[in-house]
């Protein structure tokens, strides 16, 4: 053992001595050191903002919008589009015909063509009709001209459909929202009244059983109040002949009035001529007969006046108030007519006294009687004429009376109708009352009417805002990474690391002539010290090159570079021992296991999206725990991670390691005649 370390000792002394005396091997030596170093710095340097150059990407752009008309004004969206892609510098735009856009896509004069069609404001204008329709926007791509320029250009053509999208957005709900303002404006003007209505509603709610109450009793009263005023305007022909027979029994009662007083005024002289001789006359009974006749004859008169104006009385209804009073005062004067009984019973009185003094019952007639009849006939005639122009009025109003009381009969008829229809649709109207109500205090509960309109109120421009992008992400990067540059350097360092490997054991020798004092595990150790020190090398340039390159974007410049060397030393004792082992096979092998773990570690895509082989594969490719290495040195260490990294990497160097070192005794017979076989060919070294 101590032996085979001194032989491997003096092999890697001797590769660095014939590196460093022989300047032609020292040129390519060194070029194969700093070669791998240009793959990885190349790679990273063009993936640093790969979007920064999409300005130079030609899409074609083409407008066929004709507008639409909004409140009498033509509005064209595409036109506003086009203006607003001038100022955008994401892309390199030109605007052409429909035709010779498509052709120039064929041709691949362009990535892609993005058409505005014809009804694409009147689609988007529909929003304020009850049929709204969605807007869309025509994108044709030609994926023929490379497989990554589509998904850029989609990009772009998404990005300028949600910027219409939201500036129609913010537009349509500006408008709304300052509508909803200037109402809301008005509205606190009318809270006063709304408050109003609801206590009034609230007010009607709880009263709604008395308010039946009294819809029932009113309807009650109209039936009577209707059947009552049929029934007095059945009785008006009645009235109106029992004035007719009133006015005619006054007229008679007048006329005889006038013919007892013109008899009494006959009558008075020849009375006074008497009284001197009435001493001598015995027997005064044809005087006190004539007088009673007259006083009996007025007594008629009255009663037949009194029976008048009681019968219009009892018609009253028909009558207005005025009349009604008239004939009131009327019958209060006709009351007196009691005194006139009392003189006429005087006078019979006297004249069954006729044994009293004679004296006496002159001096009485004289001095009572007499001028209590004068008096009596002007009160009379006086009231007569009253009566009888009371009822001429009466007679005159009647008709007018009449009309009245026919309309009051149509108007009761369509009030009971009307109170009747109220009722059959009160339990709606209380229903519906009583659910208004419940659905206030529902949503008092929920928001007051203050609060409705200062929610109205709220400002427009901010709720505008806020519209056009309702939610915003709010991004929280964990560990965060500069650019896309520094996120892709971990896969193309690992990457480069590997191809570093592989030039290695392409252009130099793994073995030694043969020599019996040699070993052939010293000379895989040896010759695997001096590759290791090759690649240390390699990886140490790259590593440090990518720190300076990225201008300290890494979370762990340091530990980025310590890392490297790590996975270095991991690699080149896997390709060398591959090669060492299984000659050309092996280099085929180190190979293939490049395309696998290009494809395989998740180094570009997330494993999830790859294929199920590769997502097989995934755990047991040494590029999947590189990768994952350096990523921590890039983003932000998590210890834990890096120990498992570091422990899987150990554990295929050591795997392999001990594969070189039993498997390159075992197979050397077989393998030397392997690759003789391959000589012979003359098509391989």
């Amino acid at each position: 053992m101590k032996q085979t370390i001194q032989h491997a000792c003096r092999i890697y002394r001797q590769d660095l001595l014939h590196i460093t005396t022989n300047w032609v091997v020292a040129v390519i030596i060194g070029g194969l050191i700093f070669l791998p170093s240009l793959y990885a710095w190349l790679n990273i340097y063009a993936s640093m903002d790969p979007y920064a150059q999409t300005s130079h990407m030609k899409i074609a752009i083409v407008n066929e919008d004709t507008g639409t008309t909004i409140q009498n004004q033509h509005i064209v969206v595409g036109d506003e589009v086009v203006q607003t892609l001038q100022t955008n510098e994401s892309f390199t735009w030109s605007f052409l015909p429909y035709e010779q856009a498509l052709q120039a896509l064929k041709n691949g004069d362009y990535f892609a063509v993005i058409v505005i069609p014809n009804a694409f404001s009147t689609q988007l204008s529909s929003i304020l009709t009850d049929m709204p329709t969605k807007a869309h926007i025509d994108y044709y791509v030609n994926e023929k001209i490379n497989p990554i320029a589509p998904k850029i250009t989609s990009k772009g053509a998404s990005v300028l459909t949600q910027q219409i999208s939201s500036e129609f957005i913010s537009t349509v709900n500006g408008t709304l929202f300052s509508i909803f303002n200037t109402i809301g404006v008005e509205i606190e003007h009318e809270v006063p009244d709304f408050q109003k209505f609801e206590h009034y509603l609230f007010t009607i709610d709880q009263r709604l059983p008395e308010i039946e109450t009294f819809l029932t009793q009113v309807a009650q009263d109209g039936q009577q109040a209707e059947t009552l005023l049929n029934h007095t305007i059945a009785e008006l022909p009645a009235a109106k002949a029992i004035l007719a027979n009133g006015l005619t029994a006054l007229q008679r009662a007048v006329s005889l009035m006038n013919d007892t007083e013109a008899l009494f005024n006959q009558l008075m002289p020849t009375i006074q001529q008497d009284l001197q001789s009435i001493q001598s006359i015995q027997q005064p009974e044809q005087h006190l007969q004539a007088l009673q006749t007259i006083l009996q004859a007025h007594i008629e008169a009255h009663q037949q006046l009194g029976h008048v104006v009681q019968s219009l009385l009892q018609q009253r209804t028909s009558l207005d108030t005025a009349t009604v009073q008239q004939l009131e005062q009327l019958n209060t004067i006709l009351q007196t007519m009691p005194k006139l009984s009392d003189a006429l019973a005087t006078l019979q009185q006297l004249n069954m006294n006729q044994a009293e003094d004679i004296s006496t019952l002159l001096n009485k007639l004289q001095e009572q009687v007499l001028p209590q009849l004068r008096n009596t006939f002007a009160h009379t005639k006086e009231l007569l004429t009253k009566a009888n122009a009371i009822l001429q009025q009466v007679q005159q109003s009647l008709p007018d009376a009449i009309n009245r009381l026919l309309k009051a009969q149509k108007m009761l008829t369509t009030a009971n109708q009307s109170v009747s229809a109220l009722q059959a649709d009160f339990p709606a109207i209380r229903a519906k009352i009583q659910a208004l109500t419940q659905k206030i205090q529902a949503l008092e509960k929920e928001m007051s009417i203050t609060d409705l309109v200062q929610l109205l109120k709220n400002d427009v421009q901010a709720e505008q805002d806020f519209f056009a992008e309702p939610i915003q992400l709010k991004e929280h990067q964990l560990f965060p990474i500069a650019n896309y540059g520094t996120a892709m350097t971990p896969f193309y360092t690992v990457l480069a690391i590997w191809v570093g490997c592989l030039l290695l054991i392409s252009l130099l020798a793994v073995n030694l002539p043969a020599q019996e004092h040699i070993s052939v595990r010293a000379i895989y150790f040896g010759r695997l010290l001096t590759f290791l020190t090759l690649s240390l090398l390699q990886t140490f340039i790259i590593t440090v090159g990518d720190c300076l390159l990225l201008n300290n974007t890494l979370a762990s410049p340091l530990y980025f570079i310590l890392f490297g060397l790590l996975i270095s030393f991991v690699f080149i004792t896997v390709v060398y021992t591959l090669v060492s082992v299984f000659g050309n096979v092996g280099k085929a092998l180190a190979i293939v296991m490049l395309v696998l773990q290009i494809a395989g570690s998740g180094g570009t895509y997330p494993i999830e999206l790859l294929p199920p082989f590769f997502q097989a594969i995934h755990p047991f490719l040494p590029f999947t725990y590189a990768i994952s290495l350096l990523r921590e040195a890039v983003g932000g260490i998590i210890w834990t991670k890096v120990s498992i990294d570091c422990l899987l990497l150990i554990s295929f160097w050591l795997f392999f390691l001990l594969m070189g070192v039993f498997f390159k005794q075992l197979l050397r017979r077989k393998m030397e005649l392997f690759m003789n076989k391959t000589h012979d060919s003359n098509l391989f070294h």
